[in-house]
């Protein structure tokens, strides 16, 4: 009596795995099996063998895999594959500050860059608003969530809108104290007044031989 084992035709397998987002941690492959025997045993590092040729949950690096399909005489493949994990996109920020707290003008433009992809096309969101423009307007000062978008990946960050700040402020007061004549140049960070001394600015919290500035428009 002859006995015949039939092989089925020999297994080709490759393994297509997808790029990890940098800062994600995990990605997905896809096992393609050519000729063999189904089902096919699919092992992946130390994980327990599955017939689903879909692999999720892979980080960057690499990783072995072995095949074995449903033959008589099984074949089994031993092979490895390699996951890489993308260049990052890198975020600048840069801010002006809001000058009107009832009417918010605040601006924040995003500088994205990507080393292996210099003519990316990114898509911007920035305090929930999305647009493919990395320029905001109309904002309020303050923390403001940042995040741009390419090809599948996301790069997040916090910009702060300041808000309009006094940084210098000189005077002029010809005469003794309590004159009504002369100026005050007062600066903030976009721009700057000079304001007459007289009675008016009371309100600002300017008086003559006191020349605190608080509350100026």
């Amino acid at each position: 009596v002859t006995v015949l084992f039939l092989r089925s035709a020999v297994m080709i397998v490759s393994v297509v795995p997808s790029m990890v987002c940098p800062f994600v941690g995990v990605t997905t492959a896809v096992v393609n099996i050519v000729g063999g025997a189904a089902p096919f045993y699919i092992k992946v590092d130390n994980r327990p063998e599955t017939t689903d040729s879909n692999l999720s949950g892979l980080t960057a690096g690499n990783h072995s895999i072995r095949i074995r399909d449903s033959s008589t005489i099984p074949q089994i493949i031993d092979s490895s594959f390699v996951v890489v994990e993308r260049v990052p996109i890198l975020l600048e920020f840069n801010t002006s500050p809001n000058t009107d707290p009832s009417n918010p003008d605040g601006r924040l433009v995003i500088a994205a860059s990507k080393a292996d992809a210099p003519d990316a096309v990114f898509w911007y969101t920035a305090g929930g608003i999305s647009q493919p423009s990395n320029e905001f307007t109309g904002l309020s000062e303050g923390p403001i969530s940042v995040s741009v978008s390419f090809d599948g990946c996301t790069a997040t960050g916090v910009a702060t809108i300041p808000a309009r700040k006094l940084y210098a402020a000189s005077s002029t007061m010809p005469g003794c104290a309590g004159q009504s004549t002369g100026s005050i140049t007062v600066a903030y960070t976009e721009s700057t007044y000079v304001l007459p001394v007289n009675v008016s600015l009371l309100g600002y919290g300017l008086l003559d031989g006191n020349l605190t500035a608080t509350n100026l428009p």
